[in-house]
């Protein structure tokens, strides 16, 4: 948990599980002790605990299927704001040594939270956080809560206790306190930082809406022009409507990598995060550090595990036309378009939203107008030309979330997984749905699924070592992680073999340029800027900070490098490549850059 300034109310619930031996029985008592006062600044929370002089009592004995515990007698309680501001909070269901000592299993405890004034429902496993959100001031908000022994809780179980207490925290405004030394995100004119409330994206307080330490990452969006002042005048803690929203952003601190080896392969480190000796199976941690703009480090990008680390390098992406960068800003999920119409068509506009269906069926000269299109003069965005460079990725870039990904920061150290569930859950649905997770890291059968299992916000916990079925998806295993980067589309990146532009007059990247038979194509486009595409010079994939050769063949995912007949570089994998596909995976584009109906792409925001 970060380091937040809080203030803490401790919620009386005194819950007490006894298994008698010999009758596998058990039975839960509950009770909440009196009203319970929080200040902070000039706002108040007041805790309301329903029947609080005579306790609660869950007659809710026998360990029970989920689907039975989730009918039980409910806790109910109230949380209000009674000060005159708004009032950011955490709740969490803690282990409570004042009563005695925990000795059941976190896993074997179930319990199911239910806002009264919502449909929110959080079905989780064990102690830990279990509602977030924001009460303006006079607002109230009502929960039940239901607990219950798990079915799977055996004759081991028996005997055993678990005590437990609601804890709510109230977050003050402070400044911020990542250690990480994460640099802070450097937001465009127009974007609005946010953070998820449980239900919602809501505006992010000014310090309070990112923590690497803590796998939080910053995110930011940009609404429509019609609903821009409301939002940027709002209070934290403000709803932001998904109909206002076009587009979502996730930023990429500067950071330097290395890879841990034993001289010969290089996995990665086993550290604290992985339970085994790291393989190209199941890799084990990148080393990150954050820098800042002035450090550029150039080492080999990869040491001995059992020396001091020494031996960092600085990503190339971090460089941008000849300016060192303290980070970029990533589309949170593959690209969309707001009039639905998934053809080659430069004048189309690119959104970046969940839930909605990704842009297909584009050639790379088209896709990269659309990009460089999005801030120019009356964009939708908000965006100032002189400020920010909208492009499409670049090979180099796609890295630079993938390395974050296998770091202590992101998915691999997130503690809610283990083993093979520390990659990237696949979205393998048939409908290129954004956001999308199988919530499992392959598809086994080969072919896509027929519908969504998971959505990107379908948080629910599912046990011991799974982590969330839809949050999994991301590249760190929550909702402020990056989607789609495993399975969905194909995504084309800007990475090219030495200025070919495809294979045939018909079969190209609509770039001119040279083919495969060597002659050249000129119908086409001028390549852009070198500063928008990474131009590889040889067959060779032993680049550093581009996550081909250092992780070739990570989780499985297919390698291929791209060449004069296919010269177009693709990632992530499509959705039916199941154990192939993944962040680690690179190959060439067998359109030769050309449309696809399988082939999507994604944005990058650049602060000029």
């Amino acid at each position: 948990m970060s380091k937040k300034q809080k203030t803490i109310v401790g919620i009386g619930i005194s819950t007490f599980l006894l298994i008698i031996l010999g009758i596998s029985y058990a039975w839960l008592n509950g009770t909440f002790y009196g009203k319970k006062k929080i200040s902070v600044a000039s706002g108040k929370l007041e805790l309301l605990i329903d029947n609080e002089n005579e306790g609660i009592t869950v007659n809710n004995g026998v360990p029970t299927y989920d689907s039975d515990g989730k009918e039980s007698t409910p806790y109910t309680f109230t949380l209000r704001n009674t000060g005159n501001t708004d009032v950011r909070y955490e709740m969490y269901l803690d282990n409570d040594e004042a009563q005695g000592e925990t000795t059941l299993k976190d896993v074997d405890i179930r319990y199911q939270l239910k806002r009264l004034d919502s449909e929110k429902v959080n079905n989780l496993v064990g102690t830990r956080l279990i509602d977030t959100g924001t009460l303006k001031k006079g607002d109230s908000r009502s929960y039940e809560l239901r607990l219950w022994l798990n079915i799977n809780a055996g004759n081991d179980e028996m005997g055993k206790a678990f005590y437990g207490k609601i804890r709510v925290e109230a977050i003050q405004e402070r400044a911020s306190e990542d250690t990480s030394k994460a640099n802070e995100p450097k937001l465009a004119s127009n974007m609005i930082p946010v953070e998820y409330d449980g239900s919602n994206w809501v505006k992010a307080g000014k310090n309070t809406w990112y923590d690497y330490d803590q796998q939080k990452w910053a995110n930011a969006v940009t609404v429509s022009s019609e609903t821009r002042e409301k939002y940027k005048n709002a209070n934290a803690g403000a709803t932001i409507d998904m109909t206002d929203i076009n587009t979502m952003w996730v930023w990429i601190p500067r950071y330097s990598y290395t890879i841990a080896g034993d001289g010969i392969n290089y996995y990665g480190k086993k550290g604290v995060y992985i339970d085994s000796e790291p393989t190209q199976a199941l890799p084990g941690e990148i080393d990150i550090k954050f820098v800042d703009k002035s450090t550029k480090d150039s080492g080999t990008a990869k040491y001995i595990k059992t020396d001091k680390i020494s031996e960092w390098y600085t990503p190339d992406a971090f460089t941008f036309d000849g300016k060192e960068l303290s980070g970029i800003w990533v589309g949170k999920f593959e690209t969309s378009n707001l009039e639905k119409n998934y053809d080659s068509d430069s004048s189309l506009t690119p959104i970046i939203k969940p839930k909605v269906t990704s842009w297909r069926s584009i050639r790379v000269s088209t896709l990269e107008s659309v990009a460089l299109n999005m801030n120019q003069d009356s964009n939708i965005y908000g965006f100032v030309e002189s400020e920010v460079d909208s492009h499409a990725m670049k090979g180099s870039e796609w890295a630079l979330a993938a390395y974050l990904s296998q770091s202590r920061y992101g998915k691999l150290g997130n503690r809610s997984y283990t083993g093979e569930n520390k990659e990237i859950y696949m979205n393998a649905y048939t409908g290129y749905r954004t956001g999308c997770s199988y919530g499992n890291p392959t598809f086994p059968t080969g072919s896509g699924e027929q519908t969504c299992s998971h959505d990107y916000d379908e948080l629910e916990d599912r046990g011991e070592g799974t982590g969330s079925a839809g949050g999994g998806a991301s590249t760190i295993g929550n909702i402020y992680g990056i989607y789609d980067m495993n399975g969905g589309a194909w995504e084309y990146v800007m990475s090219n073999f030495n200025g070919y532009t495809g294979n045939t007059e018909s079969l190209n990247s609509g770039y001119n340029g040279l083919l495969t038979d060597g002659s050249f194509y000129d119908k086409g486009e001028p390549y852009p800027d070198q500063k928008y595409y990474d131009k590889y010079l040889n067959l060779s994939t032993n680049i550093l900070s581009h996550a081909m050769g250092e992780t070739v063949g990570w989780y499985g995912d297919y390698s291929n490098m791209v060449s004069s007949t296919y010269p177009w570089q693709i990632r992530g994998g499509y959705l039916v490549d199941s154990s192939n596909a993944g962040v680690f995976r690179f190959s060439d584009a067998l359109t030769s850059g050309g449309s696809d109906g399988n082939v999507s792409f994604r944005l990058v925001l650049v602060n000029m």
